[in-house]
């Protein structure tokens, strides 16, 4: 009761979780199809740098996911969430988003020189 509604962390933990294992599913994927690329074409350095941002999401996406785990554990009172692991916990997921969108601008770049 209130003005804000509580915010359910569990629930987007659990949805961060299943789209953390879909990332690793688009991983193998792309595994697969380097393979079967020939090193030095454009393709492969398209598949190469989509792999590492798939990677570099799938961490920002950890990062996420354990912030709302400790602020769901700190919400039903069994984890204490002090400000300086939250701060750290947000610093490593803000290096980790600049890290995939950093990693995206290069695979747009990549993605238009596609045959």
């Amino acid at each position: 009761p209130g003005l804000f509604q509580p915010i359910d962390f569990t629930s987007h933990y659990h949805r961060l979780d299943s789209l953390r294992s879909e990332l690793e599913f688009v991983d193998t994927r792309i595994s697969t199809c380097i393979k079967t690329t020939t090193a030095d074409s454009s393709g492969y350095a398209f598949l190469t740098q989509m792999q590492k941002y798939v990677m570099a999401l799938s961490d920002t996406i950890t990062q996420l996911s354990g912030i709302c785990l400790n602020m769901s554990d700190m919400s039903q009172a069994e984890h204490i969430y002090s400000p300086v692991e939250y701060k750290q916990d947000t610093r490593a997921y803000n290096d980790s988003v600049v890290r995939y969108r950093h990693l995206g601008t290069y695979l747009n770049t990549l993605f238009k020189d596609l045959p």
